[in-house]
């Protein structure tokens, strides 16, 4: 649970339930809180599938989301630390975001992060601890 008056911060599993490499694997995730800011949703627009990373079948790896003043303009684990914003106690915890990749034609695919279950007294929106499969064709 996060402390009132400090940023919070997620880890976010994934692993890759495919028979196939998924290639220039690119990460987007956010957290917003509550009231105005949770009103600030929207889904990702991102150019494609643009990072270097490989997911081999049945990988698995992680990455971590912050509470920023702008979550929609860090694209990256590399966090100015005057960048985060501390948790007010808000009910409404929003986590989500997705993972695009291309296949090995250069088909590119896009798994949006489910939003799963509630933790009161806060309304927690975010990745079971289980693994997610990468399936879904953007095509």
């Amino acid at each position: 649970m996060p402390e009132t008056g400090f940023p919070i911060s997620v880890n976010i599993n994934f692993k890759n339930m495919g028979k196939s490499a998924a290639f220039r694997l690119t990460l987007h995730r956010h957290i917003l809180m509550g009231g105005e800011e949770a009103e600030e949703f929207r889904a990702d627009s991102p150019p494609g599938a643009t990072g270097s990373a490989v997911l081999e079948p049945d990988m698995s790896q992680f990455t971590s989301a912050a509470s920023l003043r702008d979550t929609f303009a860090k694209e990256t684990i590399l966090i100015d630390p005057k960048d985060l914003v501390p948790w007010a106690g808000q009910k409404d915890v929003l986590i989500f975001g997705s993972f695009y990749y291309l296949d090995i034609f250069g088909t590119l695919y896009c798994t949006l992060m489910p939003k799963t279950g509630a933790q009161s007294p806060i309304n927690f929106m975010t990745l079971p601890t289980s693994a997610h499969p990468i399936t879904r064709n953007t095509k």
